[in-house]
């Protein structure tokens, strides 16, 4: 064997392995999955609101009890709904998200409020957050900030 033949045969092995290896840890260590998360921009000193969406791919239920940023002086959970007409906001300690199911939030109804930012947020920025839930487990994520 060539050791041009022998380098694309390890390289090869090599990427087959760790996807194999990345995907079955995945299924066993993380259940829950939090994708397409996105901010909005917002100036320093005010809020902003962020938006994910996560699935409880787990077979007990589970509630999201928190989400942090090192960029705001505080992380809440709101919901928007509307009342006779007015739209409200009222923040939610807990969000249940049952087991196999998933919880999309989005402009209008559940989502993230960062307040007291400590710097502005512009289209392109990114945000890190912590994502907590009632069974202990964090979530470490990124959002990019785009015009909503």
């Amino acid at each position: 064997m060539t050791a041009a033949a022998l380098k694309a045969l390890v390289t090869v092995t090599t990427l087959l392995l760790v996807g194999c290896a990345s995907g079955s840890d995945r299924a066993a260590d993380d259940p829950q999955r939090v994708i397409d998360a996105w901010a909005r921009p917002g100036a320093s000193r005010t809020t902003s609101a962020v938006y994910l969406t996560i699935t409880n791919g787990d077979s007990a239920d589970l509630a999201l009890t928190g989400v942090s940023s090192p960029l705001a002086g505080a992380g809440e959970i709101h919901e928007s709904m509307d009342h006779d007409g007015m739209m409200h906001m009222t923040p939610r300690p807990t969000v249940p998200i049952l087991a196999g199911e998933t919880l999309t939030m989005r402009p209008g109804g559940v989502h993230v409020m960062l307040i007291d930012l400590n710097r502005t947020l512009l289209a392109g920025d990114s945000v890190p957050l912590r994502v907590t839930f009632s069974n202990g487990v964090t979530r470490s994520i990124t959002a990019p900030v785009r015009a909503p």
